[in-house]
């Protein structure tokens, strides 16, 4: 699997179903993780329980990508999420925040999230940076 592929599928999983600015701040959060390096973007998705849709495998995730991608509204939100890996990958992304973490309030209630520092929230998650 390329990393483009890799870095759509996260993008795709964890913030597939939000508006662009949404796919924009979970894109800016993997960015500040790499160190605003593509060479790092890679690293950072795999490294364990960083990102919640890659925790079951690569292969649970590619599955459940290609079941969200068959939907219309899936089939437009997987070309926003492509776009934006392509972009980060080519250097061209501009993050729009400068958190490290996120979480959606109505999936989970991390132990960490009350310790985020510059909270936002865009879409259905809170942004902020531990």
């Amino acid at each position: 699997m390329t990393t483009l592929t890799l870095l759509a599928i996260c993008l795709m999983l964890e913030c597939g179903g939000e508006p662009i600015a949404g796919k924009r701040g979970v894109a800016s959060v993997i960015w500040a993780r790499a160190d605003g390096k593509a060479a790092n973007v890679e690293r950072v998705l795999l490294k364990r329980k960083q990102f919640s849709c890659l925790n079951r495998g690569l292969k649970y995730a590619t599955a459940k990508a290609e079941r969200m991608k068959a939907t219309p509204s899936g089939a437009a939100a997987w070309l926003e999420c492509v776009l934006l890996a392509e972009k980060m990958l080519s250097g061209q992304f501009q993050p729009t925040i400068t958190a490290n973490h996120y979480y959606n309030p109505s999936l989970c209630s991390p132990s960490w999230g009350k310790a985020l520092r510059g909270k936002v929230k865009i879409g259905n998650h809170i942004f902020g940076s531990l």
